[in-house]
């Protein structure tokens, strides 16, 4: 029998990887978001601690182009940025449920 090498490890391995690295479980979901939906200038960004990893997860759900947009921002126009995409997320899940 075989492991299925891209199938989603469970939640007790992401505590352990979010302990192994002392960060939160959902620091550990915020940096797999980020890696792999942003583009690598955010993720230089975020790994350089020139943009929080709260921020960049939000600016990453921006499609390419718009997350380029956003690097040129202040960081005070990025966190507010990223306010309103997280507030636009949350609206369209209680649209859904």
């Amino acid at each position: 029998m075989s492991a299925d090498l891209h199938a989603e490890p469970s939640k007790e391995t992401h505590r352990q990887i979010a302990a192994l690295f002392n960060i939160s479980l959902r620091g550990l979901y915020l940096s797999k978001r980020i890696l792999r939906r942003g583009i690598p200038e955010l993720v230089e960004a975020v790994e350089a601690g020139r943009i929080k990893t709260t921020v960049a997860a939000s600016i990453s759900l921006l499609p390419p182009e718009d997350q380029r947009e956003a690097l040129a921002m202040t960081n005070k126009q990025r966190t507010q940025l990223a306010r309103v995409i997280t507030q636009a997320v949350r609206e369209a899940k209680k649209e859904k449920a």
